[in-house]
């Protein structure tokens, strides 16, 4: 294996190692939707302009930690600042999300750019192997984050879904990363 292919290959160990602890970070966004019980749902019937205008009332600063409290019920702020719950999440905060969603995808495709490149210049077989599935992996995951995107309000509903799919990113990361590593060895 020459220099040059192992420089490359350091670099996408390197890549790869930032990739998990990005998408671990994404995750950590998204926390609440596995955790979160019922004293942060309410009905629609709720949702009334009294409601709205209470919402409306807080800048982002003011709404950290903020509780609502009307008639029995207690609404809280969550996610970045942002109130939602399991009805009306779609119309509150679904473009905060996918403002989120969509920069990693950018992120990615970055990424999809760098390994494209480094199959085209490895000069080693099972070098440029180990960067198909780099890329394999990282296309994966654009797909992934795109459909939910695009699906958000369901997914959303499916609380466990993104965790399904973080678990397995991360099993075929985590063995690609041991496959580099061991050809840096």
């Amino acid at each position: 294996m020459e220099k040059s292919d192992i420089k490359l290959l350091i670099v996408a160990a390197e890549f790869k190692e930032l990739q998990v602890k990005r998408f671990q970070e994404l995750a950590a966004r998204f926390e609440p939707f596995d955790s979160i019980t019922s004293q942060f749902f309410y009905k629609k019937s709720l949702w009334d302009n009294k409601l709205k205008k209470k919402l409306t009332s807080f800048s982002d600063e003011q709404a950290i930690h903020q509780e609502i409290k009307l008639g029995s019920h207690t609404y809280r702020w969550h996610f970045e600042n942002r109130f939602y719950d399991e009805d009306h999440f779609y119309v509150v905060n679904s473009k905060m999300a996918q403002m989120i969603l969509s920069k990693t995808v950018t992120a990615e495709k970055v990424r999809l750019a760098f390994y494209q490149q480094a199959i085209m210049e490895a000069k080693d077989a099972k070098l440029k192997a180990l960067f198909e599935i780099c890329h394999e992996l990282t296309f994966e995951l654009c797909v992934q984050i795109k459909d939910m995107i695009n699906g958000f309000h369901s997914v959303v509903r499916k609380r466990g879904f993104f965790y399904i799919i973080k678990n397995e990113l991360e099993k075929k990361l985590a063995f690609l990363q041991e496959m580099l590593l061991q050809e840096i060895q």
